[in-house]
């Protein structure tokens, strides 16, 4: 059921979690701008309201979007998909869906993003940047495989919305869901470039900031589950299992009890793993079972095959 918010009403969440306006809108917009939001004066863009939403900690999904014409719309639409696509790992289409994304929408002359006019944007700009550049990242950490190159990208596209971002203070800023995916890619490089302490110092902030700012554990499902997977990556790499494992479970719990079950085979099979290495193999392989079929079902054969050629690795004819 779908709940329509008015201005009335963000002011009031805003100051029941004591929050400043400058916390809610710094790096989305400038501070007149959102005072004639709350005010009711001005309505903003479908991609503003969600990144609004997002900071006061609010599922933008449960509201009416704020849609202010048709292209407002297929804007919001084409985010979304990409979004999607580069979850499921469908990495060639999300990369065919953000070459057409940067052309139609973004101010500048082809695909090559890190050429925009970062200083020089305007609120509704930066974000379309900032999520232009976040998800390029993405590709060129599975696709390219060009980790330097994903970490310059990430840094720009997180300091458009917070200039002054400081990976050791991450707990102490409002994040909105775009911003709390560009940092989890941050700590995803630098665990694949072997920085695991600093990358499971990155994911902890994330979740305590989750744990603060987040109304209910309806939102925590959004964007746990993508975090616990990479940091149960990385803490089974440097052998903390029992740490890991306890966390899959948090994972895998949130994803059942809250029906989100994107990332749900993705948890399974690193508890699979990590049971596996633990010394538990029975049940590993009764994880690695499940999460096949999981992933089977829910369309991602690429991980269902990922899963199959690891699991066959391990097991031999046993799988």
């Amino acid at each position: 059921m779908f709940t329509f918010i008015s201005d009335q009403a963000i002011k009031h969440i805003r100051e029941s979690k004591k929050l400043t306006r400058k916390q809610v809108y710094s790096g989305i917009c400038d501070a007149a701008t959102y005072s004639r939001i709350e005010n009711g004066t001005q309505n903003p863009s479908a991609s503003m309201f969600v990144r609004l939403m997002e900071r006061l900690g609010i599922d933008y999904r449960k509201l009416f979007i704020n849609v202010q014409s048709i292209k407002d719309y297929e804007e919001f639409e084409d985010t979304e998909k990409i979004s999607r696509l580069l979850r499921d790992m469908r990495y060639e289409e999300a990369r065919v869906m953000l070459d057409a994304y940067i052309t139609k929408y973004c101010d500048f002359i082809g695909s090559d993003i890190e050429k925009c006019m970062i200083n020089s944007c305007d609120s509704r700009q930066k974000l379309r940047y900032q999520f232009a550049l976040g998800s390029d990242a993405v590709l060129d950490i599975f696709v390219a495989k060009n980790l330097n190159t994903a970490e310059r990208k990430l840094h720009q596209a997180i300091t458009l919305t917070i200039p002054d971002f400081n990976a050791s203070k991450i707990r102490e800023n409002l994040l909105s869901n775009e911003e709390m995916v560009i940092i989890n890619s941050m700590a995803l490089v630098y665990a694949m470039n072997e920085n695991y302490r600093k990358a499971i110092d990155i994911y902890y902030q994330l979740m305590n900031n989750i744990d603060t700012y987040y109304i209910n554990d309806s939102e925590k499902t959004i964007l746990y589950p993508m975090i616990i997977v990479n940091l149960t990556n990385t803490l089974g790499l440097i052998k903390r299992y029992d740490e890991a494992i306890e966390l899959c479970d948090i994972g895998i719990n949130y994803c059942r009890e809250y029906n989100n079950l994107l990332l749900l085979p993705r948890i399974v099979y690193n508890k699979a793993y990590l049971m596996y290495y633990s010394g538990n193999r029975d049940d590993s392989l009764m994880l690695f079972y499940e999460s096949y079929y999981c992933a089977r079902a829910f369309g991602n054969i690429e991980l269902a095959n990922q899963i199959k050629k690891k699991a066959t690795e391990r097991f031999n004819d046993d799988f």
